[in-house]
């Protein structure tokens, strides 16, 4: 799970689609109709396979890694849980994803109202005034507020780790020294297929502040499936016309 600023973690019963502790039935009927308007965006007038919550997210129902990432996202919104990145990368199918939300613990991410929190602590820093793009937002932080914490990272034992402007800036501007050595050029798309951790945070914020274009590609769940995910989503690196990919050291070999 990620938060970002002064976030604030709950465990509420009810969203806006109901009640999140009702019967599967229910929980299964949401998920689906969530999969069904996402697979409608992405491929108009497209019949799925129905049942299809025991189909493969990708072999049946056609969603590639992306996809399957904006799925996850919509879920976490609708149920008000953070799925952990194992439950994730090892969803195969709609079932697989009802499972991970039965036994995910419920969080929201509350973001603060910076105006309200000026207002009380009289501290005008810590609005980016004249910030045009993210990587200007970041550095003016990271002049201003180098040690408040921009991200906690929770592990699943619930154990968290912070990280300051500061340090995502510093990390930050050795990733893109190093891509700028790897000739790395403006605009130019270079691929992040990383766990959900700080590596993955300095790389996406170092790939922006050398110019260039982070494509995310959800990691594998487990060792052994590197060979066939690498494979399978080859025509994510041809579209996005990627030069160089980021990864953990098993996949090199495959890269």
């Amino acid at each position: 799970m990620v938060e970002t600023e002064e976030t604030e973690r709950s465990s509420p019963t009810e969203n806006a689609a109901g009640v999140i502790d009702g019967t599967p039935s229910t929980v299964d009927a949401r998920v689906t109709q969530i999969i069904a308007a996402l697979a409608s965006e992405i491929s108009p007038g497209r019949i799925l396979p129905a049942p299809f919550l025991d189909r493969s997210l990708e072999a049946d129902i056609g969603f590639d890694s992306l996809t399957r990432m904006e799925l996850v996202h919509r879920l976490e919104l609708e149920f008000s849980v953070a799925l952990p990145d194992r439950a994730i990368a090892n969803s195969e199918t709609p079932r697989d994803l009802v499972r991970a939300l039965a036994g995910a613990n419920a969080n929201i991410v509350v973001r603060p109202d910076v105006e309200k929190l000026v207002a009380a602590t009289g501290d005008d820093h810590l609005i980016p005034h004249g910030a045009e793009t993210l990587v200007d937002v970041l550095e003016y932080h990271a002049t201003h507020n180098a040690d408040h914490t921009h991200i906690r990272l929770y592990n699943e034992d619930g154990d968290i780790e912070p990280i300051t402007y500061g340090e995502l800036w510093d990390g930050a501007r050795r990733i893109a020294a190093g891509l700028v050595e790897h000739d790395v050029q403006p605009d130019e798309s270079v691929l992040i297929m990383l766990p959900t951790g700080r590596d993955y945070f300095l790389c996406f914020t170092g790939i922006l502040l050398a110019g260039a274009v982070p494509v995310p590609i959800y990691p594998p769940g487990r060792t052994s499936q590197i060979e066939d995910h690498m494979r399978r989503h080859t025509k994510i690196a041809d579209t996005a016309r990627a030069g160089l990919m980021i990864t953990v050291p098993e996949a090199k070999v495959f890269s």
